[in-house]
């Protein structure tokens, strides 16, 4: 176990970190996520560049969230607690462009599966993890959300963003 985490705090280790990120933030977020760089000490801390996530798999798709770099200092070893502790979250650069149609479905998957009541009851057998947040700040947010239901328009160009104190409530199952 411990060669594996050497393994992936190195370029190749790190390489294939990236794919796997790809591969789960995709299938989660059922959008293809797109990641240039990934580096990690895999205890403390994660850096990944040119994080992009697009309306659909197709190439060549249009960017909902670009993200120039994300720095995620976390502490692994609240994983024996049962949580996952990010102490900072760092965006340098941010883009985003969020579309809601008509019919009012988001462009972005996630939220409306967020907003949605499940369609089945939640499993209280499987492990739950807390998450906790502590800090995001983001440098140079640029931002356009569109609405179509409601006829709402808004933008913000190089905004910078800081929160502090925060503690995410629930629990959250992960397959």
């Amino acid at each position: 176990f411990g060669i594996l985490l050497i393994l992936l705090s190195l370029a190749p280790g790190e390489h294939y970190l990236k794919i796997i990120l790809e591969k789960e933030l995709t299938h989660a977020l059922h959008q293809k996520v797109t990641v240039a760089r990934a580096k990690t000490d895999i205890f403390w801390k994660i850096r990944l560049r040119d994080v992009t996530i697009s309306e659909d798999t197709l190439p060549n798709s249009k960017a909902i969230l670009h993200i120039k770099s994300l720095d995620l200092d976390y502490r692994l070893w609240r994983l024996l607690f049962g949580e996952i502790s990010i102490k900072a979250a760092k965006i340098d650069s941010a883009a985003i462009y969020l579309h809601r149609d008509i019919r009012g479905s988001y462009n972005l998957a996630i939220i409306d599966t967020l907003t949605m009541a499940p369609k089945t009851p939640i499993d209280t057998t499987k492990s739950h993890i807390r998450v906790i947040l502590q800090s995001v700040t983001i440098d140079t947010l640029s931002a356009l959300y569109v609405d179509d239901l409601n006829s709402v328009h808004g933008a913000i160009g190089g905004a910078n963003v800081s929160i502090k104190g925060l503690k995410t409530p629930g629990s959250y199952s992960f397959d």
